[in-house]
């Protein structure tokens, strides 16, 4: 449907949340309890799961091969834009919670974007946007050429705001701290800065809400390892820090080259030390570990964070 506003004719955003849902599993109990927000601040909204069922996975190579790999997450990365771009509406995941309205987000035919850090934009967040909407169109057509499977068998895990954030560079984003705190208006969308979407630092997992923020994205991450993911529980309860760093890089440089697992046990007393410990540790840590990643070539360790030596 579209509306008049003075001379222009605006796409209006149909009242729709739309969910992606793949792999067949029941959805858990805590991710019904944030979907029950959605009915609560949005009752007249039409609530949408897509699933196997109802979306074509083969028609993307990239959709296609992260569904035969059993990674939901990723398939979902590409079936969302695929249909805010034809139906128009509101994504979120099933991790988000909220907590404000989104109608009055959308009310005038103008979707939206958060920012989750200085530098990227995340659609996992939650957008909106109206049907043939062309930063969506960019963001999609990223995916035509690029392909989940590797070499060797080797999975693209690179998450989506970072091909989200390319795209939408191209359709004049700008990222940083100077331009993450102010709402930036694009073709049809605006972005907005990370107190809106994203209360919880992925770094540290501290919850800090504003009267400006609509909702609250928990961070799963099911994609993730299970190594990652209980680092994001010592984090949790621990918070995070330069320390972070420090340890990251020792462990790295020691065990980064080794085939060997290490048990969950020990990487778990790790990170619990990363996060008691003192600045003086870090240091030594960050030091000692620079020095162990020259000896033993493991120059190529990738911290937590996503930087490499």
């Amino acid at each position: 449907m579209k509306i008049r506003s003075g001379r222009v004719w605006i796409n209006m955003i149909p009242k729709v949340i739309h969910y992606c849902w793949f792999g067949g599993k029941p959805i858990p109990d805590e991710y019904k309890k944030y979907m029950a927000s959605w009915k609560q601040l949005c009752p007249d909204f039409e609530i949408i799961e897509w699933n196997e069922k109802n979306f074509d996975v083969s028609e993307n190579e990239y959709c296609h091969e992260a569904y035969k790999s059993k990674k939901w997450a990723f398939v979902s990365d590409y079936a969302r834009l695929k249909i805010l771009y034809e139906q128009g509406g509101v994504y979120l995941d099933t991790d988000v919670e909220l907590l404000k309205p989104l109608f009055p987000m959308i009310s005038k035919g103008i979707g939206f974007l958060g920012f989750q850090n200085e530098e990227e934009v995340n659609t996992g967040l939650g957008f909106a946007a109206p049907p043939h909407n062309s930063c969506v169109k960019e963001m999609m057509n990223l995916y035509r050429e690029r392909h989940f499977l590797k070499e060797k068998g080797k999975f693209d895990l690179s998450p989506c705001p970072v091909a989200n954030t390319v795209a939408l560079k191209q359709c004049g984003l700008k990222t940083g701290r100077k331009f993450c705190r102010e709402i930036q208006y694009l073709d049809g969308l605006d972005v907005y800065p990370i107190t809106y979407f994203n209360p919880i630092n992925p770094d540290n997992m501290r919850l800090v809400i504003s009267q400006e923020t609509v909702s609250i994205h928990h961070y799963a991450a099911s994609w993730t390892g299970k190594k990652r993911r209980m680092l994001r529980n010592v984090k949790k309860y621990f918070g995070g820090g330069h320390c972070t760093t420090g340890l990251c890089i020792y462990q790295g440089a020691i065990f980064g080259n080794s085939k060997k697992i290490i048990p969950d046990i020990l990487g778990y007393c790790f990170y619990v030390l990363l996060y008691i410990s003192d600045n003086w540790f870090t240091t030594f840590c960050y030091i000692k570990g620079r020095f162990l990643c020259r000896q033993f070539g493991c120059n190529k360790y990738q911290l937590s964070g996503g930087a490499e030596l």
